[in-house]
């Protein structure tokens, strides 16, 4: 009985405990960017998986013979990276993000991701998948990251436009 009482006392105090504040832009509690983005940022990396198999079995399937399955994974490598890392760079979103209305942001301050994160980035999810696929790997925990973060475009230009309204001044016959 002492183990159940003593996990009771534990939610307890969890429940009680003053809710933690953002620890990043767009932190899952983050109160700049409140839209749900979960489901979006998934089926966003499928079509954007979709898109770079798609170009890569294109450009296999118009070479013969041997050739063509390598010829396939370098253009699908080649592909991934260039629209993961020059045109996101570009335009803040892969088509995929952009069919759904996401943008990519910098966890530290909510700017436009620069080429040398987004670089980073994409080596750092090409370690992971390999990691995965040749160790049956996967690393601890389903957070976002602090460092780039996938959120709605209506949140970003929300946020923007609430930073660009006029102050209101006083009138400088009224004292």
């Amino acid at each position: 009985m002492g183990f159940m009482r003593a996990g009771v006392e534990r939610v307890n105090e969890y429940l009680q405990a003053a809710p933690r504040g953002p620890r990043y832009h767009g932190d899952t509690n983050d109160p700049r960017y409140p839209s749900p983005r979960e489901l979006r940022t998934f089926t966003a990396t499928v079509v954007d998986i979709a898109l770079h198999a798609g170009v890569a079995a294109a450009a296999a399937t118009s070479v013969d013979g041997l050739i063509a399955i390598p010829t396939g994974i370098l253009v699908y490598v080649v592909t991934s990276f260039v629209h993961t890392t020059v045109v996101q760079r570009i335009t803040a979103a892969t088509i995929g993000k952009a069919v759904f209305a996401l943008v990519f942001i910098r966890g530290d301050d909510g700017g436009k991701p620069t080429f040398d994160r987004l670089l980073k980035w994409y080596l750092l999810r090409s370690f992971l998948t390999v990691l995965s696929v040749l160790f049956d790997w996967s690393p601890n925990g389903n957070e976002h990251s602090p460092s780039l973060v996938a959120v709605r475009r209506r949140d970003v230009k929300a946020l923007h436009a609430a930073h660009h309204q006029p102050v209101p001044q006083a009138h400088p016959h009224t004292v």
